[in-house]
């Protein structure tokens, strides 16, 4: 992704374009829910180092897909006062995020719009992540979330928690939100996104072609490493850079444990996780906070 902030801020201008009234509480959680298979990635990473890397990337893939995403959409807007305008709401900006993904430069990586149908990443690569188009949309997002916040919200949709049977169906919907990506994760695999299926045959690698998406360049005293989204440390056959770094890389397999990279590209001087951060921070706090009222001028 771009960035959090990034999102929320072009999301909700495409939003408030389409739907003038929208309530951005609700625009800024439609911008982040193509990105919660993610989040939960990197969670049980951190928590649960035993589950097989492959599988939970397989797992993330399938739910950061358009048609999954769209359930976690629908399990929101359940247990909302207008159940309809926040479904469209929400679904519009899963599209609009996976657009914004989509037609960026990423090796290894790309959106799914038509699974299950179709599995082949799409990825148009009109620019790099942390390009200059980049730091105008990130600059333009931190603008309109201040903006947003300073006004205040002209209307708001509240939640609407008192009928078991929305609850109910929220309840079904995220459960499926949830188990569902366990029996799709084929898909993905079979289509070889992400390389998943090159890299867990470890024993067949040789000759393969490969690419890394933001991967983990280690630079060592004799020999250089590449450190992959599963853990695994690829030896580099050719050294690429004078240091450590984050990179992109499309390369060959040597051998079954050695890399030669043809391309790569640095993203180390570009924040991405740091503004992505403050982006969902800010989503939490118009969440859990009331927005700022400007003092009317009759108000004593």
């Amino acid at each position: 992704v771009p960035n959090t902030l990034a999102h929320l801020g072009v999301q909700g201008l495409v939003t408030r374009a389409i739907v003038p009234r929208a309530d951005p509480k609700w625009i800024y959680l439609g911008a982040v829910i193509p990105d919660v298979p993610w989040i939960i990635r990197r969670v049980v990473r951190g928590a649960l180092p035993v589950v097989d890397p492959y599988d939970l990337q397989l797992y993330a893939v399938a739910q950061a897909s358009l048609v999954v995403s769209l359930l976690l959409c629908a399990a929101c807007a359940a247990v909302s006062s207008a159940p309809r305008k926040v479904f469209g709401i929400l679904t519009l900006n899963a599209v609009v995020h996976l657009l914004l993904d989509g037609i960026q430069t990423k090796w290894a990586n790309g959106v799914h719009f038509f699974a299950p149908f179709s599995w082949e990443l799409w990825n148009a690569g009109w620019f790099w992540p942390d390009s200059l188009v980049t730091y105008v949309l990130t600059a333009f997002g931190a603008v309109f979330v201040a903006s947003i916040w300073w006004r205040g919200l002209d209307r708001t949709v509240d939640l609407s928690l008192g009928s078991r049977r929305r609850l109910l169906g929220a309840a079904i919907l995220f459960t499926a939100y949830m188990v569902g990506p366990l029996a799709l994760r084929g898909g993905p695999e079979s289509a070889d996104n992400n390389f998943v299926r090159t890299l867990r045959t470890r024993d067949d690698r040789a000759t393969r072609y490969v690419e890394f998406d933001r991967a983990r360049y280690v630079h060592g005293e004799e020999y250089d490493t590449l450190r992959t989204f599963a853990g695994e440390e690829l030896r580099v056959a050719r050294r690429a850079l004078n240091g450590s770094a984050t990179v992109s890389v499309r390369a060959t397999f040597q051998d079954d444990n050695t890399i030669l990279i043809h391309r790569f590209h640095d993203h180390s001087g570009w924040p991405r996780d740091l503004l992505s951060g403050l982006g969902l921070a800010f989503v939490a706090l118009a969440w859990v906070l009331p927005p700022h009222r400007p003092r009317d001028g009759n108000e004593r």
